[in-house]
């Protein structure tokens, strides 16, 4: 059985994994603060087929 189907995750050889990213976060309105946005951007392992460059996640945080 190939390795690549059971699981679909790549490990590095020799050259780490890294990226780079920031979040701004406390964006609401008045005093209801809940969402958070986070930038990252991909630096290496950029020439296989699926790997994007440049991500933006938005996270919904509820505290009481």
């Amino acid at each position: 059985m190939n390795a690549s189907t059971v699981n679909p995750y790549i490990v590095p050889d020799r050259t780490p994994y890294y990226e780079y990213g920031f979040g701004i976060e406390n964006i609401g309105y008045e005093n209801h603060r809940l969402f958070r946005v986070d930038f990252n951007w991909r630096n290496n392992y950029l020439d296989y087929s699926n790997a994007r460059r440049f991500g933006i996640k938005l996270s919904i945080n509820l505290s009481f």
